[in-house]
């Protein structure tokens, strides 16, 4: 699977489905894609893939959990253009969560 690629965006689609979110600050105007996972090779491998975003992490909420890391694409642009390859990708509820975001006022 090739960095960018189409597969890379269907692999990277699969874990925003299952634990991924997308948020909108109101006031401020900044978009978010983020998914948390405590798996760090995955986090790594969904940075690569995508070649955008951050990773952040480990952050250990409690002694006897196992560590959380977070990938976030933050910057508009670069969330404008996740969203473009995520959503032909995403399930219904998903792809209709991302639209809404930049939809509404």
């Amino acid at each position: 699977m090739l960095p960018g690629s189409s597969e890379a965006w269907a692999w990277a689609a699969g874990l925003v489905e299952g634990e991924g979110s997308f948020s909108r600050s109101v006031d401020r105007y900044e978009y978010r894609i983020s998914v948390t996972t405590t798996d760090v090779d995955v986090a790594e491998q969904l940075l690569g893939m995508t070649e955008m975003g951050r990773l952040y992490g480990p952050y250990q909420r409690n002694p006897r959990w196992k560590p959380i890391f977070h990938w976030i694409v933050a910057s508009r642009e670069n969330v404008l253009e996740a969203r473009t390859h995520l959503l032909p990708h995403l399930g219904l509820r998903r792809a209709e969560r991302i639209r809404s975001l930049f939809d509404s006022p």
